[in-house]
């Protein structure tokens, strides 16, 4: 639990953890200059976190509560080109003409390369070091066919070097299944893992039941939009087992 506290503004200025907990009820809080920015944020020791900005609205520098600086210097379009850490070194960025970010070079050398779609989605990340294997994920869109449904628009599949995933929707856009597929190791008796999720949901969008791959369902009741209550099922027929009741929320 934790209680928040706003100035006239809407800006949060305090979050008090734990605040019926004796020993617990530490704090932090943060303040905001003429145009609603953070500008300092002071933590439950009492450290404090300053922040930087540009003319132009963009963040430019954060000074930590050892008073180390790290800076974004930016492009100008107000991409940060770099990142310039005394805590893990610099960091450098590039982009495309959308904006979009290309690649991004750490202070070990090794890089993340990034391409996108025509609609600017990503499509696939590699990573890769000097003497190390590269590693490539991907994602895939809009696909159709079987074991595909309402994709249109979507993210419809995800790949690793270990593993991929697929996604089907329904109408609305939910997700109604995602299945992780386990690619099998090596060795004679290797072989691939697939596992699925179905997810439920009420005529107000909430999520209403998850079924795993063991068989297990977990239902989530609401009241007035709200949790209320969460129960587990061995299987889909097994009696439930309250795991949450009475949850209230805060007006």
């Amino acid at each position: 639990m934790r209680k928040l506290e706003y100035d006239a503004n809407g800006n949060r200025t305090k979050v008090i953890h734990a605040p019926a907990v004796s020993g617990f009820d530490f704090a932090t809080s943060t303040s905001y200059d003429a145009l609603h920015r953070p500008k300092d944020s002071t933590d439950a020791k009492a450290g404090i976190t300053r922040f930087g900005y540009s003319g132009r609205d963009e963040l430019t520098q954060v000074t930590d509560p050892r008073n180390l600086v790290t800076q974004y210097p930016r492009n100008g379009l107000g991409d940060a080109t770099s990142l310039v850490s005394p805590d893990t070194g610099t960091a450098t960025h590039t982009y495309d003409a959308a904006g979009n970010l290309l690649t991004r070079t750490d202070s070990r050398g090794a890089l993340a390369s990034y391409t996108y779609d025509a609609l600017n989605r990503p499509t696939s990340v590699v990573y890769s070091q000097s003497g190390q294997t590269s590693i490539t994920h991907s994602w895939s869109y809009d696909q159709t066919g079987a074991g595909y449904a309402n994709g249109i628009g979507r993210l419809t599949s995800t790949e690793s070097p270990v593993s991929s995933t697929q996604y089907t929707y329904d109408a609305q856009g939910r997700v109604l299944t995602d299945t992780q597929r386990v690619k099998a190791a090596t060795g004679a008796n290797a072989s691939e893992v697939s596992r699925t999720v179905t997810y439920a949901y009420d005529g107000a969008g909430n999520v209403t039941s998850m079924q795993y791959p063991s068989g297990r369902v977990v239902r989530i009741t609401y009241t007035g939009g709200l949790p209320s209550a969460v129960t587990l099922a061995k299987d889909g027929a097994a009696a439930e087992q309250t795991l949450l009741s009475q949850i209230q929320w805060e007006p």
